[in-house]
């Protein structure tokens, strides 16, 4: 796939979903991201994830509070892996 093929999704990211919907991938949760750039970080990990070659890709619904929501990354809290309670 070509590098800006993914454009149009990530153009759709960051648009804007109405009042009181987050968006992890614009919106910053002072509850619990530990960065002010965390929405941005989000945003480059999953386009990191989206660029690698794969057989498979497993996707989760409802991953709960401490999952997807502030790290992008399903199932995981990105203040444990920072506090090395769980290894990315």
């Amino acid at each position: 796939m070509k590098p800006d093929a993914l454009s149009p999704f990530f153009r759709g990211l960051m648009a804007r979903p109405g009042p009181d919907v987050f968006n992890p991938w614009t919106d910053l949760d002072t509850g619990t991201d530990a960065e002010p750039t965390a929405p941005a970080a989000r945003l480059k990990r999953l386009k990191a994830h989206l660029s690698t070659t794969v057989n498979y890709i497993l996707v989760g619904e409802a991953p709960g509070y401490q999952g997807c929501h502030v790290t992008g990354i399903p199932f995981t809290s990105e203040r444990l892996i920072l506090a090395g309670r769980f290894r990315a």
